[in-house]
């Protein structure tokens, strides 16, 4: 068996990942000229996505507690043009 190893890092890392019947929680760690953090929020049924939320954040967020406080301190700002938009 070979491996192959690199020393490349992986530019995403997972931070906190929670699922219920109904939702998924997602937070990941970008990385590059500087570190940030995406939150991902997946309201789903059996068969279908009903709803689709991301967000970007310049901290770290590992916890319920940090997306929490996260969801309350920007659920009423006034976000600009592509602000909330999905990077997978």
């Amino acid at each position: 068996m070979r491996v192959t190893v690199s020393r490349r890092l992986s530019e995403r890392q997972l931070n906190f990942l929670a699922k219920s019947k109904d939702v998924l929680v997602l937070t990941y760690k970008t990385g590059g000229y500087a570190i940030s953090t995406h939150l991902l929020l997946i309201r789903f049924n059996r068969h279908n996505i009903l709803d689709l939320w991301s967000g970007y954040y310049g901290a770290d967020i590992t916890t319920v507690s940090d997306i929490l406080s996260y969801i309350k301190e920007s659920r009423k700002s006034n976000w600009k043009l592509n602000m909330n938009k999905v990077i997978l």
